[in-house]
């Protein structure tokens, strides 16, 4: 019995249209297995191509991960802003600081039964855009405990006055009764809206 190889080759010899069909289907056959093997290839890229995107993603996680430390950080500073609300001025939470700055000023020293010998005249200083400095100069002498009283009074209040200077200094350095005050308080008035509404608590 012959071997099918051979059995197969002389049937080719015997119809040659068959033998033309196979030939012809053997060559597409080959034709789709190229294309697919090329068409995979660009499909599934390479170990460059991969190493490359992965570089890619490291870099973009990396700058991910600084805009997230940078955008805490700076929510972290605006919650420490908002927090400190009572250190700013705010004309809609307390008044017109042209008329009631001096007026906070007698009144914490009335509280403290302390006579101003000197009130002085207002001065404003930009800071930046939408929030000043306003401030006044005063002098005064009492004892001590009633200094003392005074300057308690001026540091509860809100808002939060400041002291831009201050000289505390004996009436008489031999045989001294009272202690003689020179400063000046000043206060920080915030009038920029979106400011005042964060201050106040509207973040809307």
């Amino acid at each position: 019995m012959k071997h099918w190889r051979e059995q197969l080759w002389s049937q080719l010899r015997a119809n040659p249209k068959r033998s033309g069909m196979i030939a012809l289907l053997a060559g597409l056959l080959l034709a789709t297995l190229y294309w697919n093997l090329d068409f995979c290839s660009g499909i599934w890229p390479g170990n460059a191509t991969i190493k490359k995107e992965l570089s890619r993603l490291k870099e973009s996680q990396e700058r991910l991960r600084k805009t997230i430390v940078q955008s805490r950080a700076q929510e972290r500073r605006l919650q420490k802003f908002v927090a400190a609300n009572n250190c700013y001025w705010l004309k809609s939470r307390d008044g017109n600081p042209e008329i009631d700055l001096r007026a906070r000023i007698e009144k914490a020293a009335r509280s403290a039964g302390l006579d101003l010998k000197a009130v002085g005249n207002l001065r404003t200083n930009k800071i930046t855009d939408g929030v000043q400095g306003y401030e006044i100069s005063i002098s005064a002498d009492a004892d001590i405990k009633v200094l003392a009283d005074f300057l308690a009074a001026v540091y509860q209040g809100t808002p939060r006055l400041y002291w831009d200077n201050l000289n505390l200094r004996p009436d008489n350095l031999q045989s001294p009764k009272l202690v003689m005050l020179n400063g000046t308080l000043k206060t920080i008035v915030v009038e920029t809206p979106e400011l005042v509404k964060l201050l106040s608590g509207n973040k809307s």
